[in-house]
């Protein structure tokens, strides 16, 4: 006899426009969480590498020249999508050439992309994870020292 404790914790799997969206391994996750913590430093070093990161970029919106600032915000506003599309295609591996190349033969249009997404938002969804987290917090915290062995005071006067 199979162990059906096994068949229900096998990732469930969905396949959408072509791409297989699966539940997130913890190592995934943890990479995915990262990845996102950095994208800002990721987008400001890989578009605009010559300002030294985010404080030399506050620096040039600072000095008020308006071909410096025109220059930033145009390469920004060209390679944010650019970025996004390169996460979103390492987190959910899907082939780059389908997101940003224009002479690819299977192109996912912006509406798939978002189903896709979304789909994979679904059965990613954390919500349990972080209430038993908040639980364990409440039940690993310490309590509080008042004096008295269970935390509560004698009945006896």
């Amino acid at each position: 006899m199979k162990d059906e404790s096994i068949k229900m914790s096998l990732p469930e799997t969905k396949e959408l426009h072509g791409v297989k969206i699966v539940k997130l391994p913890v190592a995934r996750y943890i990479k995915a969480l990262n990845t996102l913590e950095n994208l800002p430093d990721i987008i400001i070093n890989s578009v605009l590498p010559e300002f030294g990161g985010l404080s030399g970029l506050l620096v040039q919106f600072q000095s008020g020249d308006s071909n410096v600032i025109e220059k930033i915000v145009v390469r920004l506003l060209t390679a944010v999508p650019t970025e996004f599309c390169r996460l979103v295609s390492e987190l959910l591996n899907i082939p780059e050439e389908r997101l940003l190349d224009v002479d690819n033969e299977n192109p996912l249009s912006l509406n798939d992309l978002i189903e896709i997404i979304i789909t994979f938002w679904e059965m990613n969804d954390m919500t349990d994870f972080f209430g038993n987290v908040q639980r364990l917090k409440k039940l690993t915290a310490p309590k509080a020292n008042t004096g008295y062995k269970d935390g509560l005071q004698s009945l006896r006067v």
